[in-house]
Formats: structure tokens, sequence, C-alpha cells
């Protein structure tokens, strides 16, 4: 069975370059995010957990505005085993 993280992953390294999402910026135009920029950052926020000890079985909570770095940090934990 795929995990949710591998299976998302996995289709960042499939879409690589592609544009993932676009969203409006409160200050006005739109900003853009690619797959492979996604995949990075959320890899980037998986060390910093990992380095802070953090591991299968942790609990981890989550407190942020709504934003794809939510997402980002969520896939993060789930990455490393830990629960959200």
């Amino acid at each position: 069975m795929t995990t949710l993280h591998a299976s998302i992953l996995s289709l960042c390294e499939k879409e690589n370059d592609r544009i993932m999402m676009r969203f409006q910026r409160e200050s006005g135009g739109y900003r853009t995010l690619g797959w492979r920029e996604y995949r990075d950052k959320t890899l980037c926020i998986a060390a910093f957990l990992q380095s802070k000890k953090i591991k299968n079985g942790d609990r981890v909570i989550l407190i942020s505005e709504n934003s794809p770095e939510w997402t980002m940090a969520a896939l993060a934990v789930m990455s490393l085993g830990a629960e959200l």
C-alpha cells in the first residue's frame, strides 16, 4: 500500500517543472508554485524536523495560517512517520 506522502512526492517527481498551483497574494497579483519547488521545500522541512529529533510515532502540532507551506509541513511530518 502506497502512503499519501509517498504518492504526492512521486507526483512531484513526475510533474517536476510544471506549475502546481497559482494563488492570489494579499498585496495583489499572483504567485505560482511549481511541483519541484513544493517537493524541495517539503524535503527541506522534513530534514529540519529530523534534525530536531522528530521520528516515527512522535506527535507534532502545526500552528499556521492557511497556506501552501502548511501542507508542506504536514507532508514533511507524515514522511517521518510522525502524527499530526
